[in-house]
């Protein structure tokens, strides 16, 4: 009996069977595909967070900071311990703690350390049985004062008594160090004016400062000492003895240009006369080839 709206069933197609046995078995190669790369990423992850927290176990932790090479400045060495203590404090990647021993980065505390206090001038970091960290420091050494000297002509007092300059310590470099006390004496050579202008400049003008004390010091001149260096904006050097006495030197002229002169002016029976006459020569001007000035 026929129905109406009902129709017959038609068988499926070879085709069509095989096209549905390959979509279920892709669905399925699909799953087992997506469970395989999530295990994978469970694993590596477990891993990951087992390699972590053991790499940032207690057991490698630096718990000892031993500083090294300032055992006459204790307030310093603790500075510096404070600061290392600062660094190890933070974590690299955010994940893993500088205070262990695999990631204490000597490099970066290094550049910290020498960043934060200009008074260093190098820095050894190292560490020994996964525990104790050590930084070696080395000050950076005074061997010239530099003061900022606006007014010379306004001078009552010698620079090193001056509590009203600003002066800072110069290194074996030229470069600035923190800041210098009143002396009753010169403690070391002044510069005034500007700066050195490099560091072969600056070890130029100590080595002239000795020279000059002792090629002074066998004449009617000597003993003198050659207390301070001005800078002129010319660029011209000014030699400043104690007793007062000024030596003018021009930057352009080699050692030999000013230094042959001045023998050669120390010899003059003129000048030797003034001397033993008890007059007192305030400067010698050589900056002119040629000529040479004193009063």
């Amino acid at each position: 009996m026929k129905i109406p709206g009902l129709r017959k069933a038609t068988p499926k197609t070879r085709s069509a069977v095989r096209g549905e046995i390959l979509e279920k078995s892709r669905l399925a190669g699909r799953r087992r595909r997506l469970w395989i790369t999530v295990t994978h990423f469970l694993s590596v992850m477990a891993v990951f967070v087992s390699f972590t927290i053991l790499l940032n176990n207690q057991e490698f932790a630096l718990t000892h900071i031993e500083i090294l090479g300032l055992d006459e400045e204790p307030t310093r060495a603790a500075l510096v311990k404070n600061a290392t203590q600062g660094i190890l404090g933070d974590r690299w990647l955010g994940l893993f703690r500088r205070d262990r021993f695999w990631f204490y980065a000597p490099n970066l505390l290094r550049t910290e350390l020498l960043s934060k206090f200009d008074w260093l001038g190098s820095i050894e970091v190292g560490a020994s049985f996964f525990s104790t960290l050590w930084v070696t420091a080395v000050e950076r050494s005074p061997t010239a004062i530099w003061c900022e000297l606006h007014d010379e002509t306004a001078r009552v007092l010698p620079i090193w008594r001056d509590s009203h300059l600003a002066c800072r310590y110069l290194d074996e470099m030229g470069k600035m160090l923190y800041s210098a006390p009143t002396f009753s004496a010169p403690p070391l050579l002044y510069f005034t004016g500007r700066l050195p202008g490099s560091v072969g400049e600056f070890n130029h003008l100590r080595r002239l400062a000795e020279m000059l004390n002792g090629l002074l010091e066998d004449t009617l001149l000597g003993p003198r000492q050659l207390t301070s260096v001005n800078i002129t904006i010319d660029n011209d050097y000014e030699f400043n003895f104690t007793p007062a006495f000024k030596l003018l030197v021009s930057r352009d002229q080699s050692d030999n240009d000013f230094l042959l002169p001045l023998g050669n002016i120390l010899k003059l029976s003129s000048l030797m006369q003034d001397l033993n006459a008890g007059h007192e020569v305030e400067y010698i001007d050589l900056r002119f080839k040629g000529k040479v000035f004193y009063r």
